[in-house]
Order: C-alpha cells, then sequence, then structure tokens
C-alpha cells in the first residue's frame, strides 16, 4: 500500500489517502510513543481510493504510529503532532 499522510507534522487534523487493492477488513490503530491507543477505526475497504481525515486537536505534542492492519499484515507509518 502507498500512503499519503499530511500534514505531517499535524496539529488539528491529518489526512490518510491511499489506493487499496483487494476486499478486507482494514483497521486503522494509532498509538502514541509509550502505545496507548488513541484512535482506531475499522472498515471492510474494497478496492480504489480511502481518504480519511482524523482530528489530532485533542492529541498531545509529541510522535504517533499509525498501523493499518489487515489480512495481508501489517504497515506502520510515522506521525508527528506539534502544536
Amino acid at each position: 500500500i502507498e500512503i499519503s499522510i499530511f500534514p505531517n507534522p499535524a496539529s488539528e487534523n491529518v489526512n490518510i489517502n491511499f489506493d487499496y487493492q483487494g476486499v478486507d477488513q482494514l483497521s486503522i490503530i494509532v498509538v502514541n510513543s509509550v502505545g496507548q491507543e488513541v484512535f482506531r477505526n475499522s472498515t471492510n475497504v474494497s478496492t480504489g481510493k480511502v481518504n480519511l481525515e482524523i482530528s489530532t486537536s485533542t492529541w498531545n505534542t509529541g510522535i504517533y504510529f499509525i498501523k493499518f492492519q489487515s489480512e495481508k499484515g501489517i504497515k506502520t507509518e510515522k506521525l508527528s503532532v506539534a502544536k
């Protein structure tokens, strides 16, 4: 999966865009630097473009990890939040 995450660093919102190939249950999980989950979205995804906007306005400044988990495996991307 080619994933686009912007803006990075984020302050109020972050946009996640990617092209998905296949039909799967996809979980997008965001954890902070100490492993606490701050966001989770599980959905059935089919082939095509996926655009997701997540509010980061209540998150603390720091490094977060976005995990994309499906039957095909797990991919992790890094996100910075700066206020």
